[in-house]
Formats: C-alpha cells, structure tokens, sequence
C-alpha cells in the first residue's frame, strides 16, 4: 500500500512542477480550460515508435542556416516593430518584443495574437536534421519557453487562447 501512495504522490509532484499548454475557449457563453501536462505528452511521445512521431519538413533545408543567424540578430536587435501593412480591411503588425517575435492581424472578422518565442525557435532549428523534426524535439522546446499566450483568436462571439503554463 505504501508503495501505491509512493508512486501516486511522485506522480502528482511531476504534474505540479511540470509546464502544461493550455487550451482556454471561450463561446457562446461557455468556457472550457484543457491543461495538458507536457510531462504526459512527452511520456506518450517516448512509448510511440520513434518514425511515428516525425515531422517531415523538408522544405526547411535551404533556409534553416539563414533563419537561424536572422533569430540570432533578432534576439539581440531592439524591441520594436518590424513590419505594419494596412489595407481598408486588415492590419499587420510584426514586432520584436524582449526575445519574442509578435504577430498582430486585426480584420473586420477577428482579432489574431501570435507570439514566437525566438529561443525555443532557435533551439527547435538546431534540432532539424535536414528532412524534419520529432515530436519530441517540439516539445523539448515548448518545455523551454516558460509561461506565454502562444495563440489568442477573437472573433465577435468566441475567443481562443493556447498558452505554456
């Protein structure tokens, strides 16, 4: 019996210290939260074959060297924007923000928030192996972010929130 207490308390010690992404939907007056724990993720990614879990990205290979001394000078460059284009319709804006890259698009129908962090980006590219990453290479870098809104959409009646807790 002891033993069973043991296990389940080293179980609940590795959910509490561990980083969660978090779903966080909001619509038509509901609201659901899903916390996954990326200990359990990285748990079912390590008992899955190791060729189920690639993720081909072939096209990546002629430009992972450039896009990585572009991530390096931007981690370095100033905070500010980088790019803003504005139609009738829509606004973009790319900005460099502390050590991530943000991405704002606002239309007529939703409202979009995206932050890249560079070093977990950085740190992602290193691990490319000229055809494509593993699962287990994405979550090793989501485990190194700490906590960040990743993607926010909102539209006039729902709101979407993916974050590392």
């Amino acid at each position: 019996m002891l033993q069973i207490v043991a296990l389940f308390l080293t179980g609940l010690a590795l959910l509490a210290n561990s980083d969660y992404v978090v779903v966080d939907v909001t619509t038509d007056g509901h609201h659901i939260v899903i916390p996954a724990p990326l200990v359990v993720a990285r748990a079912a990614v390590a008992l899955a074959p190791k060729e189920k879990t690639r993720l081909a990205c072939p096209e990546l290979a002629p430009y992972r060297d450039a896009a990585q001394r572009v991530m390096e000078a931007l981690l370095v460059a100033p905070d500010g924007e980088l790019v803003h284009v504005e139609n009738a319709e829509e606004v973009v804006s790319i900005s460099k923000i502390g050590k991530n890259i943000h991405l704002e698009i606002h239309d007529l129908e939703q409202d979009v928030s995206i932050n890249v962090p560079l070093e977990a980006l950085l740190d992602l590219l290193g691990r490319y192996d000229e055809g494509g990453f593993y699962a287990s290479d994405v979550l090793k870098a989501l485990g190194q972010i700490g906590k960040i809104d990743l993607v926010r959409v909102r539209t006039e009646s729902e709101e979407v929130t993916v974050r590392v807790w």
